[in-house]
């Protein structure tokens, strides 16, 4: 044993790889004091705890830095074993030398960047390179850039230096002392701990992200915590939201009609006043609970399907306010959240990423803000590290008290965190409380694999079911079936804890999915149409309940995730600017004539039209498939007349939706009720 730790610790290339590692932490290190040097001022000591944070949080991402650093040669290094000493030392120091002066590049662009926009280098940041001639001039006439090169080339000289001294004394001899079971505990154990590092943290996914830094309230610290080439290296990865602006051009007389812009203008603007139309005894004092449930596809819910797994569900949508023709805009939990939460459609359809991953987009404007009055929350029984959406609440809605995994008492379920059940009863816990008027959202999550159910599980009861009748019915399995029932107790066990407390006579509860599912087994009770344009992932319920305060009614207009938090505030009997493209669907006055869905996780994107339908395929750049929907009938694009009109409609949607989420900027003035 003596022997083996003696030669783990005299491996020259292991050696090496803690230099390299120890050298890049104190670099980092470095420019970091450099950094607050130059920019900090007198408010990051108004929190002493936020500042230490602020510094653990910047370590750990220095740590993963280091650790990506070495780990090429780490990894690598056995190969290199027949190789001459001299030669594959000089590769490596080579190597390290141009990261190193690229990192050091880094540096200087991401100062000149925080210096003149106030903002870390991102890979946005490459657009001023489209104008290579003026940014060069800028550059020369507003820093000392002769001075900068001066200094690039004397700390390079340094770090050539460094590396000759850590790369040298490479030795090889302690490589062939090892036998098998010694080469293998060694990689394993440095391995373990190199992962441990870049994952960030001793808990369960998600791993430390970016968005971490938004715990912090300084938006200094906010900034300055950011490890600036891992930060460039996540800004890679966003999505462009360019748009084309003669397409917006196209579509904007359409719009401007159904959002209800009324001004004239020559230029495109899409702020506008959504005007209140109060409902039933509904007023600005009432409390709203707005829940997402997890992937609430309706054709599994029993509003249409036959197996009974969302009784509760369904007698709240009989007493309620029920919206039948409810669409998701996109696929998947963050852009249902995003697009709830911004009234924006998360347009980055069949590409990598989200919009709640992209940092580039301004602020969004929420019309939760509206209700300046009520104290907001947000509920999850996870982490808010998922999908960065910790940093979209807290910029779009500052003044939400954010609940998330750690912030309770009851133990998690799985590795989503509380159960929807758990999550309700500490929802409540902070409702009863209450003494002004509250908004609310709670993010169901247990209808997700591994659909796992808590041991305390109040009155609910496991059922059994034929597999053969589930499956023909749409449930791959008896647990996705218990998990659905489950997750509509859940529901229904908020409202009966409500119903005990003060503020449900008070209270309007909003329920929608965040989307939906695919459509599986023969389910012949489905409309082909809704098959045939994969419409399970995008239809979901939703429903406005408040018995004391709203009668029943059905409504069987076109509604959008955008257009649910403009209708509840509106429905308070409160006006307000909008910027995004929700409309307020109590308005009898405004309609869509056009929707956009997004079948899936693909490129494709359906568009609803009167009584026909088309789908189109951004990638490809072609309409896949068309109907005619009354009655229906699948139509050969060839032979569809109306393909090139709809396919024009589709594209310039599309771009309009890109620019609305550009410009759906949060603004002080703007976000004030009228």
């Amino acid at each position: 044993m003596k022997t083996f730790i003696k030669n783990f610790f005299s491996q020259g290339p292991l050696l090496v790889s803690g230099k390299i590692f120890l050298f890049t932490l104190v670099l980092s290190w470095l420019y970091r004091i450099v950094f607050f040097s130059v920019f900090a001022d007198a408010t990051i000591f108004h929190s002493i705890s936020d500042l230490l944070y602020s510094l653990y949080l910047s370590l750990k991402l220095d740590i993963r830095l280091s650790i990506l650093v070495i780990a090429p040669f780490f990894l690598l290094w056995p190969l290199f074993k027949k190789i001459k000493k001299k030669i594959y030392t000089i590769f490596w120091l080579g190597a390290y030398f141009i990261f190193y002066f690229f990192l050091l590049l880094v540096f200087i662009f991401d100062s000149i960047n925080f210096d003149y926009l106030g903002s870390r280098l991102s890979f946005s940041s490459m657009r001023f390179f489209n104008d290579f001639k003026t940014s060069l001039q800028v550059g020369l006439d507003y820093y000392p850039v002769f001075s900068i090169l001066i200094a690039l080339i004397a700390v390079s000289v340094c770090v050539f230096f460094v590396l000759k001294r850590i790369f040298f004394p490479i030795k090889n001899s302690g490589i062939i002392k090892l036998n098998k079971l010694q080469y293998f505990c060694l990689y394993f154990i440095v391995s373990f701990m190199m992962a441990l590092g870049i994952y960030g943290k001793i808990a369960p996914p998600p791993a430390l992200r970016w968005s971490d830094v938004y715990f912090l309230k300084n938006n200094f610290l906010i900034k300055a915590t950011l490890n600036p080439l891992l930060y460039f290296y996540d800004s890679s990865q966003w999505n462009s939201v360019a748009y084309d602006i003669n397409a917006v051009k196209k579509i904007y007389p359409y719009l401007k009609k159904t959002l209800g812009i009324y001004k004239k203008t020559k230029s495109i603007s899409f702020d506008r006043v959504i005007k209140a139309t109060a409902q039933g005894k509904l007023d600005k004092n009432t409390n709203v609970v707005v829940i997402i449930m997890e992937s609430l596809a309706k054709h599994k819910t029993s509003l249409m399907n036959p197996m009974n797994s969302t009784p509760y569900l369904k007698a709240i949508a009989k007493n309620g306010v029920y919206f039948n023709n409810f669409f998701t805009s996109t696929m998947g939990t963050a852009r249902g959240v995003f697009s709830t939460v911004s009234s924006v459609p998360d347009p980055n359809f069949g590409r990598k990423g989200t919009a709640s991953r992209n940092n580039n987009l301004p602020a969004q404007n929420s019309a939760f803000n509206a209700l300046s009055d009520h104290k907001k929350f947000y509920f999850l029984g996870g982490s808010l590290n998922w999908a960065q959406m910790r940093g979209v609440l807290h910029k779009a809605i500052p003044d939400m008290t954010l609940f998330e995994e750690g912030s309770y008492k009851r133990p998690n379920t799985d590795v989503w965190g509380l159960s929807d059940l758990d999550l309700v009863i500490e929802a409540n816990e902070v409702f009863k409380k209450q003494k002004k008027p509250f908004a609310a959202i709670i993010q169901f999550a247990s209808f997700h694999s591994p659909f796992s159910i808590p041991k305390d599980k109040k009155s609910f009861q496991l059922v059994k079911k034929p597999l053969k009748v589930l499956k023909k019915n749409g449930f791959r399995h008896l647990a996705e079936y218990n998990s659905l029932r489950f997750s509509d107790y859940s529901l229904h066990y908020l409202m009966e804890l409500a119903k005990k407390n003060k503020y449900f006579d008070n209270t309007v509860f909003v329920i929608l999915g965040d989307h939906g599912l695919s459509i599986r087994g023969d389910m012949a009770y489905v409309p082909r149409y809704i098959k045939d344009f994969q419409l399970g992932y995008a239809m979901t319920p939703l429903i406005f309940y408040a018995p004391k305060k709203l009668k029943p009614k059905i409504y069987t207009k076109f509604a959008l995730q955008v257009d649910v938090l403009p209708s509840v505030v509106a429905a308070l009997g409160k006006s307000f600017v909008a910027t995004g493209f929700g409309i307020n669907l109590f308005n009898k006055s405004l309609s869509r004539k056009y929707i956009i869905t997004q079948p899936g996780a693909g490129p494709e994107i359906n568009l609803f039209y009167k009584d026909k339908i088309l789908q189109y395929n951004i990638a490809a750049k072609k309409t896949a498939k068309t109907a005619f929907l009354n009655p229906y009938r699948l139509t050969a694009v060839s032979d569809f007349p109306y393909t090139d009109d709809l396919q024009e409609r589709i594209k310039s949607l599309h771009e309009a939706m890109k620019y609305i989420l550009l410009h759906n900027k949060k603004n002080n003035e703007k976000l004030r009720s009228l």
